[in-house]
């Protein structure tokens, strides 16, 4: 049976038929319910790991094939590091990539293998789930592979891929850090990252301001609580970067933050600091 994306007010699959061709397992759906219900941290890859577990041995339809792939693969693609940006020129990247004995390069997961009914699905989930985190990697693998699709079908019409559904992820990244619903800092800070690139991506001002403001709440929230990194996690998200402006106070709090982890032993002579960070060494200089 074809289980349907919810109509209720738990954000969780239901059953009942659906327009696209993809069946959702029960163990998968209600493992994915809990997770609505709780709003737990989550995970992307140790979810679908998990995920992929409750699938079992047993023989699938297409329909749960499609279904499987769109809940467990979708979990599995992983965010691109630095200038990186792929076999797919994405966010998104494999997990792994081998080459076969005739040559052919494989990627796991392969953007290019997803079909068109599982963006639509991760459209509509992203509109549907209630937990930030699910909806921001809903919204953002439609966009993302969406756009790949769109790439390699350009005779096959085009998979609408509507701003709102950027600004959806976007919010949802940063509604994840205002909830404390991240999985640890590394993945707080690759939630930050990550909205504000869309958000200069797709030149939306209100949410390029919001994303700078929400970083520098999470890194004045790590020092208050005595953590490290707070000052380098801002400093090389936002410091010259194009498209984001920076006010003088916000300029000197970064800085001050850096002489006072050089203060304590954190920083020593230049490290971490940019080269082209003209006003950062200025500053450095006038202490030692």
């Amino acid at each position: 049976m074809v289980h349907a994306l919810p109509e209720d007010d738990s954000g969780a699959l239901a059953d009942a038929e659906w327009l696209m061709p993809i069946a959702i397992l029960p163990a998968i759906a209600t493992r994915l319910a809990e997770i609505e219900a709780s709003k737990e941290p989550i995970d992307a890859y140790e979810l679908s790991i998990q995920l992929d577990q409750l699938v079992g041995s047993a023989e699938l339809s297409l329909d749960e094939r499609l279904g499987c792939q769109a809940e467990i693969l979708g979990f599995r693609f992983a965010p691109v590091r630095g200038d990186d940006r792929g076999p797919w020129d994405s966010y998104f990247g494999p997990v792994f990539s081998g080459q076969r004995e005739d040559g052919e390069i494989v990627h796991v997961p392969d953007a290019k293998a997803v079909d068109s009914e599982i963006i639509e699905y991760w459209k509509k989930r992203s509109e549907q789930t209630f937990h930030p985190v699910l909806r921001a990697r809903y919204a953002d693998l439609a966009w993302e592979i969406g756009r790949i699709w769109n790439r390699e079908h350009r005779a096959n019409g085009r998979i609408d891929l509507p701003r709102d559904l950027a600004q959806r992820s976007i919010d949802a990244h940063l509604e994840t850090i205002d909830n404390g619903l991240s999985y640890s800092e590394h993945q707080a800070w690759e939630f930050l990252e990550r909205a504000l690139e869309l958000a200069l991506q797709i030149n939306d001002p209100s949410r390029i301001e919001r994303a700078k403001c929400v970083a520098f709440e999470q890194s004045r929230r790590q020092r208050a609580a005595g953590e490290s990194g707070y000052w380098w996690h801002l400093d090389n998200m936002i410091w010259d970067r194009k498209g984001l402006d920076l006010t003088e106070v916000e300029r000197a709090e970064i800085i001050s933050w850096l002489d006072e982890a050089r203060e304590i032993g954190l920083v020593h002579g230049r490290d971490w600091v940019n080269a082209h960070d003209r006003m950062t060494v200025d500053a450095m200089d006038a202490t030692v």
